[in-house]
C-alpha cells in the first residue's frame, strides 16, 4: 500500500480555500461533479469520465471528519481500492497552507493519484478560488 502526500500554500485565506473545499458546485469546477455536503456520515459521489477497461468513472465517498475550515475527511471508494482522503488547512500570514494526505492506495495507482491531485491542488483550486472571490 501507498500514500500520497501533498503540502502546498495558497494566496488566499482559509475560509475561501474551504468554502472551494466543501461547496459541492465550486469542489465541481476544479475536481469532478459532486453532490458533497460537509457532513460527518453524509455518503456522496464524485462523476468523472469512464476510463474503459480501468475505471467505471465513479468515486464512492463518506465523510468520516468535518472541522470548519481546519480539516476534511472522506473515503475514496472505487470497485478496485478502498482509500482516504484527508485534507488539513492552517492560517499563513499571506494565505492558506493545504495539506493533502490520501491513504491505503495500491501500489499502481499512488503515482497516477499523485500526478492528478497535484495538478487539481496546484492549478485548478486556485483558478476555481480566484473566480469564487471574483463572482459572477
Amino acid at each position: 500500500m501507498s500514500n500520497v502526500e501533498i503540502e502546498l500554500e495558497l494566496p488566499y485565506p482559509v475560509d475561501q480555500v474551504w468554502r472551494a473545499l466543501t461547496e459541492s458546485d465550486v469542489v465541481a469546477t476544479w475536481l469532478m461533479k459532486n453532490n458533497l455536503e460537509p457532513k460527518v456520515g453524509h455518503r456522496f459521489q464524485f462523476i468523472g469520465p469512464p476510463i474503459p477497461g480501468k475505471w467505471n468513472g465513479v468515486v464512492d465517498s463518506q465523510v468520516r471528519i468535518v472541522e470548519p475550515e481546519r480539516r476534511l475527511s472522506f473515503t475514496w471508494d472505487t470497485p478496485e481500492q478502498h482509500s482516504t482522503v484527508d485534507i488539513a488547512l492552517e492560517p499563513q500570514a499571506h494565505g492558506t497552507r493545504l495539506r493533502l494526505l490520501h491513504e491505503h492506495l495500491a501500489d499502481d495507482m499512488a503515482k497516477p493519484l499523485e500526478h492528478g491531485w497535484d495538478h487539481m491542488l496546484r492549478q485548478k483550486l486556485p483558478d476555481a478560488i480566484k473566480k469564487q472571490v471574483a463572482g459572477p
